[in-house]
């Protein structure tokens, strides 16, 4: 809807959107029509927008002032509709009237506002920390098991702060590789893995999740951090305790050789080599029948299967070699 004055504030043109406005009174529209004039028209012969009923006057009033005042945009609603109003002055002293239906618009802000705050609910109350930052790395948000995730008391503390605890020089620039190839569109691991430093100095190893999001209506990246410490704490206990243990065996006297439970020898010490003339890469990976005469060879997967299912040992053979 476009509508054109002159520098008195009278109606030189109109489209036939602009007159369809005044509803039955579009054909009073024409040009010479003062401004007042145009908008007591629209108020008599169409529906009022609902700031104007009881008021009339008023209104008028200070819409005239708003179109006399520089270059302007407001908002208002009609018949459930919402309209936007650009009032531009041009150089004879004139004025263009635009006016848009922004309905659709109004509407796709609406349900992204909502979206947002399910989103923001969703991860306010998630027990993995959370981080979003603009395409500057300045920290927008961050939820409260981030927070704590990271040694801070409240999320504020986590956007105040100067440094996080995620540096390049920790991490072989990690994260900073995949933040620019990110940005780039391109493709990056689903996950990752780098270590953090908490408020107090002691290191936390995350995985973490990136990915791009709108986050109040600008580009964003929302990272996830999941604390692997713990896991990562019993995996180097489990390796010392397994190198302790193949330290122990390797070296002792008698001969250890270990079997899955299909018989396929997995293990096979120093001393297993010397009894059965073996050298381990030779054994580990066939089944263990190889290292028994033919009588018990044959047998040996019955008893296997025997073992794993009543739990009671059977000592094959006699004499200076015994198999258990």
């Amino acid at each position: 809807q476009v509508g054109l004055y002159d520098s008195s504030s009278r109606l030189v043109y109109c489209n036939e959107e602009f007159r369809q406005t005044a509803g039955e009174g579009a054909d009073l529209l024409v040009p010479g029509t003062t401004l007042d004039d145009v908008l007591r028209i629209r108020l008599q012969y169409a529906n009022a927008p609902e700031q104007a009923k009881g008021r009339e006057e008023e209104w008028i009033a200070e819409r005239v002032r708003r179109f006399h005042a520089p270059s302007s945009t407001m908002d208002f609603e009609r018949d459930g509709r919402a309209f936007e109003i650009r009032n531009e002055r041009l150089p004879d002293g004139g004025r263009m009237v635009i006016v848009t239906d922004i309905t659709d618009r109004k509407r796709a802000e609406d349900a992204l506002r909502q979206s947002e705050s399910r989103f923001r609910d969703l991860i306010e109350g998630s027990n993995l920390g959370i981080l979003i930052t603009n395409q500057n790395k300045d920290r927008l948000y961050a939820n409260l098991a981030c927070a704590e995730l990271f040694g801070y008391e409240t999320p504020d503390e986590i956007l105040l702060v100067s440094h996080l605890g995620l540096s390049a020089a920790q991490n072989g620039g990690t994260s900073a590789k995949y933040l620019q190839a990110l940005l780039e569109g391109k493709a990056i691991p689903p996950s990752y893995e780098l270590e953090g430093l908490r408020k107090d100095g002691s290191t936390i190893h995350l995985q973490v999740f990136m990915r791009r999001i709108l986050w109040e209506g600008q580009e964003s990246i929302q990272r996830t951090f999941i604390d692997l410490t713990q896991r990562k704490q019993a995996e180097y206990a489990l390796r010392t305790s397994e190198e302790r243990l193949g330290g122990i065996t390797q070296n002792a006297a008698d001969g250890i050789v270990t079997i899955s439970a299909e018989g396929i020898i997995e293990s096979f010490n120093t001393a297993a080599g010397i009894i059965f003339g073996y050298a381990a890469d030779e054994v580990v990976g066939q089944n263990v029948k190889i290292l028994m005469p033919e009588a018990d060879s044959s047998r040996h997967d019955g008893y296997l299967r025997s073992y794993l299912r009543t739990g009671v040992g059977k000592i094959l053979g006699v004499g200076p070699r015994e198999v258990v």
